[in-house]
């Protein structure tokens, strides 16, 4: 697998949709990942809402193998280096254990919930990843 990385293009975001309900914002932007031998999709993060720390961060994550070629140093250097912000946050639906784990594993801490924001009887985990504690930057300040 060749795994490249390139901006998001208009042109992706039927792809995108395919695999996250969001809604396309003034400062959307993003990075796709893909296999450079076939073009496949393998993944995307996704940035908006973007304050004057901060940035909301959406993943798609197709193949895991993305994660050993680059995809979070890549991201993180997105938001903290190229982006200027020092906050990124992630909105996390309590029932989706996976990413939950997930975000655990690489570095989000859990810093509040949203009780019934998804619908009632289901609420939001609200994440965060600070650049200080970002091990994705080591070497690349």
């Amino acid at each position: 697998m060749n795994v490249v990385f390139r901006a998001m293009r208009s042109d992706d975001w039927p792809t995108i949709k395919c695999h996250l309900d969001l809604h396309l914002v003034e400062d959307t932007k993003g990075i796709m990942v893909e296999d450079a031998a076939t073009g496949d999709f393998l993944g995307a993060a996704i940035f908006d809402h973007w304050m004057g720390n901060s940035v909301q961060v959406h993943q798609i994550i197709l193949h895991p193998m993305i994660l050993r070629h680059g995809f979070l140093e890549e991201v993180s250097k997105y938001v903290y280096l190229t982006g200027g912000r020092g906050i990124m946050y992630g909105l996390i639906p309590e029932s989706n254990e996976k990413a939950l784990k997930l975000d655990k594993h690489i570095g989000f801490t859990e810093i509040g919930r949203m009780p019934d924001a998804v619908r009632p009887g289901e609420g939001v985990v609200v994440m965060e990843m600070r650049k200080e504690d970002c091990r994705y930057l080591k070497g690349l300040h």
